[in-house]
């Protein structure tokens, strides 16, 4: 079996495998219980992939380069834009950004917990776990990949959005103008074109679609064969991280080499640390710039401590703003369709933190039985529902839904 292979376990409903050429082409797929007889002969890499509806990727803006200090405060960073409570969270560090943002990804610590001792009780090694969010591309735009009912839309510096594809025109219409302004690119199945038409022609302006020739899933791991992609978050980080499995001793070939590759690492590490001292010395007369600014600025501001949290405390309002309605309506928006209901709009009253659906049913009971499954998972989502005025007209009941963060 040649190394280039890589197998994918899919961590869905149940467990499945795939192996992939190093050219994206599937060579055999298999449950869980046929692992085992591909495991003895298999020496590749291993990458394990969840749903990307099941992580929260976003980034968080960080002055500090020591890691301890990063993972420390990257929790509180990100708060508002969870659905549970931090220390029910495991959070995930990328690499940083072009404007110098960490890359953080969330998913449910018991949940985490869970895929990890399933993939350690494997006969593969599997050092690697990954979101199908991250495998899409990042275009200059928003790239949006629709997988039967549900899409996911990617944007920005690796922001992703997961829901129903019904609401695809809804979602898109509330990115950021400047992203909408630079294209849409849109990847579906050939045969779901025609169902997605209506949707699709409700895109603003002229979006791109491209028709894949193979499943959403085959496409994504396509695109992690082929590189090109930015690298995607490793969940299995800190007490996650998979341990290695015992391998054989390296020959005295192989010990030379690795000998020499430390040498030349010391090198560059040393010829790093010359220029990090040098930046650390520029990063301090840039600090004391911006601090003059900032009293220039804001003189009523006074014994400021953290300049970089004033200037975000004073800029950062309408970021915070878009991002709580994009993670409040995913959440509150995600079962309208298999509930029966239809969506007429949508207001969200930033001061309040309020998010109204007006919302279509076939029977006032389909509606009130639809806020009342929102709200019996408030334990978890820590969400407070109301039920507005309903009104029944030609048949059909209308009425809205008030949705909040819960105390």
């Amino acid at each position: 079996m040649a190394m280039a292979e890589t197998l994918f376990i899919l961590l869905g409903d149940a467990l499945a495998w795939q192996l992939v050429s190093p050219t994206g082409e599937l060579l055999r797929s298999g449950s869980a219980d046929e692992l085992a007889s591909l495991a003895p002969d298999f020496s590749g890499e291993a990458v394990a992939v969840i749903p990307a509806a099941q992580a929260l990727r976003t980034t968080a803006m960080v002055p500090s380069k020591q890691p301890r200090q990063i993972r420390q405060a990257v929790p509180y960073i990100v708060e508002e834009q969870l659905a549970m409570d931090v220390e029910d969270c495991a959070f995930a560090l990328g690499g940083r950004t072009a404007s110098g943002a960490v890359e953080v990804g969330v998913v449910s610590r018991e949940q985490l917990q869970g895929w990890a001792e399933s993939l350690r009780a494997l006969e593969v090694e599997v050092l690697s776990l990954v979101s199908a969010g991250d495998l899409l591309p990042l275009d200059e735009g928003a790239t949006i990949l629709v997988d039967g009912a549900t899409a996911i839309i990617r944007w920005g510096e690796g922001e992703t959005l997961t829901l129903p594809s019904a609401h695809l025109p809804l979602a898109v219409g509330l990115l950021p103008v400047e992203v909408r302004s630079r294209g849409l690119t849109v990847y579906l199945a050939e045969e779901e074109a025609a169902a997605m038409e209506g949707q699709l022609a409700q895109l603003p302006g002229k979006p791109t679609v491209i028709k894949l020739q193979q499943t959403a899933l085959l496409w994504c791991i396509g695109n992690y064969m082929q590189g090109g992609l930015a690298p995607p978050i490793n969940y299995l980080q800190g007490e996650f991280r998979a341990p290695r499995r015992r391998r054989q001793a390296l020959s005295p070939v192989w010990r030379t080499a690795a000998a020499l590759a430390a040498v030349a690492l010391l090198l560059h590490l040393a010829s790093l640390l010359g220029q990090g001292l040098y930046l650390s010395n520029q990063a301090g007369q840039h600090l004391d710039e911006a601090k003059a600014l900032y009293q220039a600025v804001f003189p009523q501001d006074r014994n400021v401590r953290d300049y970089r949290r004033r200037w975000r405390a004073h800029l950062g309002h309408l970021a915070r703003d878009r991002g709580e309605f994009l993670s409040l309506f995913a959440q509150s928006a995600l079962g309208l369709t298999e509930a029966g209901l239809a969506l007429d709009s949508v207001n969200f009253n930033a001061s309040r933190g309020d998010l109204v659906l007006w919302v279509r049913a076939a029977s006032s009971e389909a509606l009130v039985a639809y806020a009342q499954s929102l709200g019996n998972d408030s334990a978890q989502s820590k969400l407070e529902v109301e039920i507005g005025a309903i009104h029944q007209e030609a048949g059909l009941v209308s009425g809205s839904i008030r949705v909040r963060r819960g105390g």
